[in-house]
C-alpha cells in the first residue's frame, strides 16, 4: 500500500504550499546516512496546525502527478560528502590564491544578455539560459566569469 505524506513548507506568514511526496512502506526500515530534516506539518485544509506538528499519512489516488527529482539538466546535487570534498577543495584554492596575493570577487548570477552577445556574438544565445526580467530587460544564467569580470573592471576602472 502506498502512504502519501504531506510535507508543507511556508512561502509567507499566510501562505503554506503542501508538497506531496511519494514513499513506499519497507520492511526492515532502512538506515539514513543523511540527516533527516523533512518536517511534516498540518495544511490547513486539514484544520491547520502549529508548524513542525505531524500529519498521519493519507491514502491519495494516484491522480497525482510524478515529480521529477532529478535536478535540471546540466546542473547537479552536492550530497554532504561531495559538499565536504568541493568545500576542502575550494579552500585549498582560496588559500593559495592569497598567498599569492589575489583577492577574491563575486558576481550576479544573472547578467545582461547583451554583455555575453558583446563578447560571443548572437549564436550564443542559443547556448545560455536567457529570459526577461520583470523589468523588461533580458539578462542570461551567467555561464562563466570572463565578461562579468571585464564589465567589474570597466565599471570600477
Amino acid at each position: 500500500m502506498r502512504a502519501i505524506h504531506i510535507v508543507t513548507t511556508r512561502l509567507s506568514s499566510s501562505f503554506i504550499r503542501p508538497i506531496l511526496l511519494d514513499f513506499v512502506s519497507c520492511s526492515p526500515p532502512r538506515q539514513f546516512s543523511l540527516p533527516r530534516r523533512l518536517i511534516c506539518a498540518a495544511t490547513k485544509a486539514n484544520g491547520g496546525g502549529r508548524s513542525g506538528s505531524i500529519v498521519a499519512p493519507l491514502v491519495v489516488n494516484e491522480e497525482f502527478q510524478k515529480i521529477d527529482v532529478n535536478p535540471p539538466k546540466g546542473t547537479r546535487d552536492f550530497p554532504p560528502e561531495d559538499m565536504r570534498l568541493r568545500n576542502w577543495l575550494f579552500n585549498h584554492f582560496k588559500e593559495v590564491s592569497r598567498l599569492f596575493g589575489y583577492e577574491e570577487v563575486d558576481f550576479p548570477v544573472l547578467e545582461t544578455e547583451a554583455l555575453f552577445i558583446r563578447k560571443a556574438g548572437e549564436e550564443i544565445r542559443d547556448q545560455l539560459y536567457c529570459f526577461e526580467d520583470r523589468g523588461n530587460r533580458r539578462v542570461a544564467l551567467r555561464p562563466e566569469l570572463t565578461p562579468s569580470l571585464a564589465r567589474l573592471v570597466i565599471q570600477k576602472g
